[in-house]
């Protein structure tokens, strides 16, 4: 089924619900985490955070690459009902398998780890979302493009433990209810979910299934997360056994900024990876690469605006989202934003070609090779940079990364990406960047929210005309849009 006007609408639709619940996840910290981080402290904050990464670890067992694997496999299928009903069925049942193994283990590393001991109510507290991991089903609803619903269930949830949050947690011993909020959040999505799928959700015996057909693909995908997640995690967790808690705490403090940058960059991919899966799975190429080629240009513009904007205002992002004690934690933000523009290019040619092409054992093979990368290059820097040292190994493994994943998936560039001018782009980003950098010293100084407020606006008023004006892929991409809006 080629492109329309009317699926083009469908897709601006979801990319406009999918933004506004990103948006909404960017703008709620803004609010919540100064005080949770001033509630709870650098050495609370880094238990909580040491705990959930640990649990992390299981869940990625629990989960099997799953939620990206059932994504895709689910939009191929999902004008066929009943073809659905049994993918989602036996990737469910596959789920639940490994739920029930996940729990086991869990439970004795919590009991049997020494270390672990003094964090053993947080561990069980995280371990129930490794239990109910094989029913959250937003993997379905992607594949079914409900942004819409994903958006509103998220912005509700969120506001909810906002309110508990705001409620029960005042000082540094209230870590355990931080954690039992942020756990309950996750439970009730996952509930939700299900219950808002149940006309998809259809329990056929074991002999009229084929579980067989998934184990390779998932697989493939269950190593590739297994990498994600040890690269995600390793420095958290290397941070806390070699430089201790409190460092631990100011780099889990500046990651999640740049978590929420990266969950802004990402937002219109994740809304097209169903579109290109199902687009490819029909072969219709052409439609394919157009939407590769806008979502590539869109992420990449986004991310070299943050990198450039949260380089010069580190420091002010730093006193609005945390207080005297997280001062240091300037140079480690600055450190963390600048894989954004790599990142970028990472996400378009990882999850956007290899994946719905079917590239997952070159997408695995990469991210196993990064993983390697990323604990070799945190025990040598972790311990002279600490914090500083972990977000360098992120952005040595992002960068290994980049070159595979072009090596892997080049074929498909040449055609896709061959009129694509990244430098220029870059450039307007530094320039911008620059001047509003000097600007703040002369406008609103010793005012860090009113400044990065005011010089946002500034940043975008050069940098918005600077791409349009030196890059072609975004004057072309602009004036398509315009042209479908006229129509």
């Amino acid at each position: 089924m080629k492109e329309t006007k009317e699926n083009r609408i469908i897709l601006g639709k979801n990319a406009l619900f999918n933004i506004l619940r990103v948006l909404f996840n960017l703008v709620l910290p803004v609010l919540v985490f100064p005080y949770v981080s001033r509630s709870l402290g650098p050495a609370s904050l880094g238990m909580v955070d040491f705990a959930t990464a640990v649990v992390s670890y299981f869940l990625m067992f629990a989960t099997m690459g799953i939620p990206v694997y059932g994504r895709i496999a689910c939009a191929k299928v999902r004008n066929q009902e009943q073809r659905l009903q049994k993918t989602v069925c036996e990737l469910m049942y596959i789920g639940l398998l490994l739920d029930v193994v996940t729990i086991l283990a869990l439970l004795l590393a919590v009991f049997l780890v020494p270390r672990f001991h003094a964090y053993r109510v947080l561990l069980l507290l995280n371990g129930l979302t490794v239990l109910v991991s094989a029913v959250s089903l937003e993997w379905l609803h992607g594949a079914l493009e409900r942004y819409q619903y994903i958006a509103l269930r998220t912005m509700g949830l969120k506001l909810l433990s906002v309110a508990l949050i705001f409620l029960l947690v005042h000082s540094p011993k209230d870590a355990v209810l931080y954690t039992a909020i942020n756990v309950l959040v996750q439970v009730l999505t996952a509930l939700m979910d299900l219950a808002l799928v149940r006309k998809h959700v259809r329990f056929f015996p074991l002999k009229e299934l084929n579980l067989r057909r998934h184990f390779t693909p998932v697989l493939m995908f269950f190593t590739s997360s297994v990498a994600v997640t040890i690269a995600a995690h390793t420095d958290t967790v290397m941070l806390n056994l070699i430089s201790g808690e409190y460092h631990t705490g100011l780099y889990t403090f500046s990651a999640r900024i740049k978590s929420m940058l990266l969950a802004l960059m990402s937002a219109g991919l994740d809304v097209v990876i169903p579109r290109l899966s199902l687009a490819y799975h029909e072969g219709r190429h052409r439609d394919f690469r157009t939407l590769l080629r806008t979502v590539g240009l869109f992420t990449f513009v986004v991310a070299c605006a943050m990198w450039a904007f949260f380089t010069a205002f580190s420091r002010e992002a730093v006193n609005i989202l945390g207080s005297a004690a997280y001062e240091s934690a300037a140079a480690i933000v600055m450190a963390l934003v600048l894989s954004l523009p790599v990142l970028s290019f990472n996400f378009t040619l990882g999850i956007g070609v290899l994946h719905t092409i079917g590239r997952e054992r070159f997408y695995a093979r990469t991210m196993l090779i990064s993983c390697l990368v990323n604990i070799l290059a945190n025990l040598l820097l972790i311990p002279r940079f600490q914090g500083v040292g972990a977000a360098a190994a992120t952005l040595v493994s992002e960068t290994v990364n980049l070159a595979l994943y072009y090596r892997y998936s080049r074929d498909y560039l040449k055609d896709t990406f061959s009129h694509s001018r990244c430098l220029p782009i870059l450039a307007a980003a530094v320039a911008a960047g620059a001047l509003c950098y000097v600007g703040k010293a002369y406008l609103l100084p010793g005012q860090p929210l009113w400044q990065m407020l005011v010089f946002l606006i500034v940043y975008l008023i050069i940098y918005c005309p600077l791409v349009l004006l030196i890059s072609k892929d975004a004057r072309q991409f602009v004036n398509t849009m315009l042209k479908e809006r006229e129509r």
